[in-house]
């Protein structure tokens, strides 16, 4: 087990070293730079020069690049391009619990909406049920989250008025951002637990059980829901 864990770490942090090269390079072959706003100003040439070597833009790619990741293994990430008063690591102190909340909410969301639906639509297999779950199911995994996010905010904020978009002070605040998320896992969560249920729920055990006379709520809930459930996590 010890040794699954450390080549899953290992494997994890090379990953993470070949997509932060890649994005290091990959930012740097594209036409511009940070300070283009700028030059579109018609500030002086001295100036952006000035500014670039203060970050130290002006120096060999190669060099640049190690110096990233010096101060990546350090958690360093630098000052930022549009507030040069305040550093990256700044920025994410204040923006990271506001969005670790916001996902914390919409994770809990989608399970405790995206399994019951699936396994009702397992158990309720070919009914209006079912089907009307497939169908919510495949409207989430269809079309992307930023449309219907752009959609709950023009019916519930623009159009009714219900409900606010910005801020994140009271619940309210967290209903859109949080449906806005949670929309494609709840679908996605759902048509996963539906397969996974009707394949377990062919199993000679759960016959096994109704023979017995086990009721049917505790075939589910105690029986099948067990296995079926190994997918989502």
């Amino acid at each position: 087990m010890l040794n699954y864990i450390m080549k899953r770490l290992l494997a994890g942090a090379l990953s993470l070293f070949v997509l932060i090269t890649i994005t290091f390079f990959l930012m740097h072959s594209i036409p511009g730079g940070p300070f283009s706003p700028a030059e579109e100003r018609n500030v002086p040439e001295a100036v952006l020069e000035k500014i670039a070597e203060s970050y130290g833009l002006n120096d060999p790619l190669h060099v640049q690049y190690k110096d990233y990741l010096k101060k990546l293994i350090r958690g360093d990430l630098g000052i930022s391009f549009k507030q040069p008063d305040t550093t990256v690591n700044e920025l994410l102190e204040r923006g990271f619990p506001v969005s670790a909340k916001v996902g914390l909410v919409a994770i809990i969301v989608s399970l405790l909406i995206g399994i019951p639906l699936g396994i009702i639509s397992a158990v309720k297999r070919g009914t209006w049920a079912d089907m009307a779950s497939m169908v919510f199911a495949t409207i989430g995994i269809s079309i992307p989250s930023f449309v219907i996010t752009v959609l709950l905010m023009f019916l519930f904020a623009v159009h009714l008025k219900l409900l606010p978009t910005y801020g994140i002070s009271t619940w309210k605040h967290y209903i859109l951002p949080v449906a806005g998320l949670a929309f494609s896992p709840i679908a996605y969560i759902a048509r996963l637990m539906r397969s996974s249920m009707l394949e377990v729920m062919r199993q000679d055990y759960i016959r096994t059980a109704r023979s017995k006379g086990v009721h049917e709520f505790f075939i589910i809930s105690k029986h099948a829901l067990k296995n079926a459930i190994i997918p989502v996590v």
